[in-house]
């Protein structure tokens, strides 16, 4: 759960800087994230994670590859399930395959793709049975209270992708998750290192999260009042100072 955190703050900040330093420049570029952490379902996630991949993965693999499924299972049948959700779960598996291996040549990267890829095509088959659509409004998307047990389940899977995107190997993919369901018992000393400075950075960016999500906008803090707005303003720079790496360590991305 904690690098959900880390690599959340890390890809989306240095994406916001990007962006700021392009509008410097007169050059307006695309938001690259958008609460992703607050969505229900996996295809809402690849629409609110690293934007500009997800859109450049649907326009030249997943559709693409669709179209060619398409020519081949038409009319087809199986299990009860019609040609179209076969086209999704074939051009899905491998759009998301070849995203695992854009990360690098690794097996868990691999491993990490096709589970993306069973979570897509899952949700799909759910979404079939219960016969609607989950879709996005035009505008964005505006978390409720009452959809929490859908995001909390959704970060849970979320994290657990992190798991496997995360280890060295596949040997350590398998034992982390071992631990995660049979020996998940971690010290005082490890809470109070990570949870502690977790607690105190992600907590209140989480609080203001959600109150942009909840209004739909990435600039809502802009429109608080000016206490409000100021003492958001001093703890970040306080929790930059207390736990910032200073050291000039590279972004987690830029390894891709």
């Amino acid at each position: 759960m904690a690098f959900a955190f880390q690599i959340y703050g890390d890809f989306s900040g240095y994406s916001d800087i990007a962006r700021g330093l392009s509008k410097l420049l007169g050059i307006e570029l695309v938001v690259n994230f958008r609460f992703p952490y607050f969505v229900r379902t996996p295809q809402e996630f690849w629409t609110h994670w690293h934007i500009s991949l997800s859109e450049w993965l649907r326009d030249y693999l997943f559709l693409p590859f669709s179209y060619w499924c398409s020519r081949r299972l038409d009319g087809v049948r199986w299990l009860g399930l019609r040609d179209d959700f076969w086209i999704y779960a074939a051009a899905t598996s491998v759009t998301m395959l070849l995203a695992g291996l854009w990360h690098g040549a690794a097996w868990t990267f691999v491993l990490w793709g096709a589970y993306q890829g069973a979570l897509l095509v899952t949700f799909r088959w759910l979404a079939l049975r219960q016969r609607r659509r989950r879709r996005l409004p035009p505008g964005g998307w505006a978390f409720e209270w009452r959809h929490a047990p859908a995001v909390l389940l959704m970060f849970a899977l979320t994290c657990y992708g992190w798991l496997i995107f995360r280890a060295d190997s596949l040997f350590q993919a398998v034992l982390l998750t071992g631990r995660v369901f049979t020996a998940f018992d971690p010290s005082w000393a490890v809470l109070r290192a990570v949870g502690l400075p977790l607690l105190l950075h992600a907590g209140p960016l989480l609080v203001i999260h959600t109150a942009e999500a909840r209004a739909g906008s990435l600039d809502t803090v802009a429109g608080w009042p000016r206490l409000a707005r100021y003492s958001v303003y001093v703890a970040i720079v306080y929790t930059i100072v207390l736990f910032g790496d200073f050291e000039g360590s590279d972004f987690i991305y830029f390894q891709f």
